[in-house]
């Protein structure tokens, strides 16, 4: 990140970062003796980068006996229609045979949408272990203390 000679023709003096976007402005000062001081300005609140919401599908609830009864309709009606089936390319079965299945999915199989989870990366199962107990303490002290008042 530094650029300019910190001392005589040298850097000496290095700016380390895994994100150069954070860091605005770098000077070199004049400093004590022949060495020059690095000043900058590094914007050190991080940026939480928010997923989009999406849907996910709950198969497990899903009605499969009307969600096959209602793509087998749908595709015999379409079968029924000789004329039509020949005049059709292979790219326009794809889209009917997709359409009509993806009609049916959300018909049939219930969906929630879900959000991302906000993941701290230095947060792992031993320090989650140590929280919960924290927190157990902490509840059971309060219990306790309402008690005895």
């Amino acid at each position: 990140m530094v650029t300019e000679a910190t001392r005589g023709n040298n850097i000496l003096d290095h700016l380390f970062t895994t994100n150069p976007a954070l860091v605005h402005n770098i000077e070199i000062h004049p400093g004590m003796s022949d060495h020059g001081v690095i000043i900058t300005d590094i914007n050190i609140k991080a940026k939480k980068s928010k997923k989009k919401p999406r849907k996910i599908h709950l198969f497990k609830k899903a009605d499969w006996d009307n969600f096959k009864s209602d793509v087998e309709q749908e595709l015999t009606k379409f079968l029924e229609d000789q004329e039509k089936v020949e005049t059709s390319t292979t790219e326009d079965l794809w889209l009917f045979i997709k359409e009509t299945i993806m009609n049916a999915v959300n018909k049939h199989i219930p969906q929630k949408i879900i959000g991302g989870k906000q993941h701290l990366p230095w947060i792992n199962t031993h320090i989650k272990r140590l929280i919960r107990q924290r927190q157990r303490r902490y509840n059971a002290y309060k219990k306790y203390k309402s008690k005895k008042s």
